[in-house]
């Protein structure tokens, strides 16, 4: 009842520990490093083709899709789910 458990006392006496401590630090710091902030964000609201180039790279050929702002299938909000896609191929 008394006794400390031989694993905790293991674990305290073990030379790997510092290594263990270090690793786990470090772990830790990486946290804070992950989490960012967001410097550019767009929504393709009302006016996004003025903010938007499209490219005339493949028009000669006449494989250059047009741009439409659509939320796609899959959306919670319509309005604020939209994004740029092809409308053809």
């Amino acid at each position: 009842q008394g006794q400390p458990d031989p694993d905790f006392v293991f674990l305290w006496l073990s030379p790997h520990l510092p290594a263990m401590m270090r690793r786990g630090a470090l772990c830790m710091s990486l946290v804070g490093v992950a989490s960012g902030k967001i410097y550019f964000s767009e929504t393709f609201g009302d006016g996004w083709e003025s903010r938007w180039t499209p490219s005339k790279w493949k028009e000669s050929e006449g494989t250059a899709g047009k741009w439409v702002a659509s939320a796609g299938k899959w959306f919670s909000d319509e309005v604020e789910d939209k994004g740029i896609q092809t409308s053809e191929d």
